[in-house]
């Protein structure tokens, strides 16, 4: 409550027993370079996610492993009151974030009860009653949330964590967290991928979707962003997404991009700058390489979006 932020840290150990993981927090001296670290909670924690729980005013921490509870900020004492929301003998919860998916103006917590079965839960405060949002989902990794469909309420990013057959998607609030309708982005498979950000990337006024992807298996990942209304037409099975080559980058006035796919294949390539505003527009030939005059543009970083109707890759450009 002093006015500048601090961070919340889970710390989850892998290999010893008992564990040497623990939840804590980090005290920003106020410039950003001391930090004062403070204790709240030994052992393992998967995810620490933080709201005003009890609308007093100020900031409280949730957090869980097996099982779900909130840590009560005391202000302007130091202590925490610890309050069990799911029971620590449960299945373990893989992660959670806090928003009103109920509409009642209180912080709710959204969760996946088991990282291989349970779907998709939200817990409502107070309460905390147990609502299904996803029961058939697995492997679920929550990401964040936020009004995708533009209709008032709460929706929820979703993906998977690579280990059984899960996509990317969103969870459709609907009658105020009642009932939920599920809308997959990509095919389910065996790519991780975990949503990070929900932000107007194209410019068009609704939020697009920006994920992680990670194939556990080849050790390669990329960064891709799904479009908003169309979510569905950004994204497709991996390993068949266009390849893109941009040389050099950073670049002056003049940069090529080199689009490698299958020949005769056209493509859409869209620069923005990180307003979302389209700076440059035009098409190129899979297989093909293209001069692209970058003279009339401000010096910093863009992003070059190449796609077509079978998939899509999106990288950054920095000129100089």
């Amino acid at each position: 409550g002093d006015g500048d932020l601090d961070i919340a840290v889970s710390e989850y150990d892998f290999v010893n027993t008992p564990s040497l993981g623990s939840l804590y927090w980090l005290e920003n001296g106020g410039s950003g370079d001391t930090w004062t670290k403070h204790p709240l909670k030994p052992g393992s924690h998967w995810y620490s996610s933080i709201a005003d729980m009890d609308g007093d005013g100020d900031l409280d921490i949730t957090g869980s492993w097996e099982g779900i509870f909130w840590l009560e900020n005391q202000l302007p004492a130091t202590d925490w009151t610890l309050h069990q929301v799911v029971s620590s003998t449960a299945n373990a919860h893989f992660v959670g974030v806090c928003d009103d998916l109920d509409g009642d103006g209180d912080a709710d917590i959204a969760s996946a009860p088991s990282e291989t079965n349970g779907g998709l839960v939200y817990y409502a405060n107070p309460g905390w009653q147990e609502v299904n949002i996803n029961p058939t989902g697995v492997n679920l990794y929550i990401g964040p949330t936020g009004d995708i469909d533009g209709d008032g309420d709460t929706d929820i990013a979703y993906g998977g964590a690579g280990y059984l057959p899960q996509g990317l998607g969103w969870a459709e609030n609907q009658n105020n967290g009642a009932t939920w309708v599920i809308h997959d982005i990509t095919p389910h498979d065996l790519i991780q991928r975990i949503p990070t950000g929900l932000e107007d990337i194209d410019g068009d006024g609704d939020v697009d979707i920006v994920s992680l992807t990670f194939d556990v298996n080849l050790s390669i990942g990329s960064v891709f962003w799904a479009a908003n209304p169309e979510l569905s037409g950004t994204s497709m099975p991996y390993g068949q997404e266009p390849s893109l080559c941009i040389s050099p980058n950073p670049a002056g006035d003049v940069v090529k991009l080199q689009v490698e796919s299958a020949p005769g294949a056209l493509f859409h390539v869209e620069i923005f700058d990180l307003n979302g505003r389209l700076v440059k527009g035009f098409e190129i030939s899979g297989g093909t390489t293209a001069g692209v005059d970058l003279a009339g543009l401000s010096a910093g970083s863009y992003v070059v979006k190449v796609f077509n109707e079978n998939g899509m890759v999106v990288k950054r450009l920095v000129k100089i």
